[in-house]
């Protein structure tokens, strides 16, 4: 791999994998948690508005309902208020909002 250049918002000192690794029963397989940051590569003909909204669906389609099952109150404002917005990753550096 190369070194990442010295502006980059990914600062670490190493990097693994969490795969098959579970901090508390369920993590993994339920939709409960948003700890990490996903980055993900588009195809070049790939529309990143359609993939914003179909993120969307996955979200009321899985989250919402995980939290309908579970009884929670906060489904209301998770549609309002989580959204997702992809952002290149050359922009991050400068012009992320957070």
């Amino acid at each position: 791999m190369e070194d990442f250049p010295a502006n980059t918002h990914l600062q670490f000192d190493f990097l693994l994998t969490l795969t098959g690794v579970e901090f508390w029963p369920g993590e993994q397989s339920s939709w409960c948690c948003w700890n990490y940051n996903a980055y993900v590569r588009l195809r070049p003909d790939a529309d990143p508005a359609q993939l914003e909204k179909k993120l969307l669906s996955i979200r009321d389609n899985y989250y919402v309902g995980y939290l309908q099952e579970t009884g929670n109150q906060s489904v209301a404002d998770v549609k309002k208020y989580q959204h997702f917005r992809l952002q290149p990753i050359g922009d991050i550096h400068l012009q992320s909002e957070g």
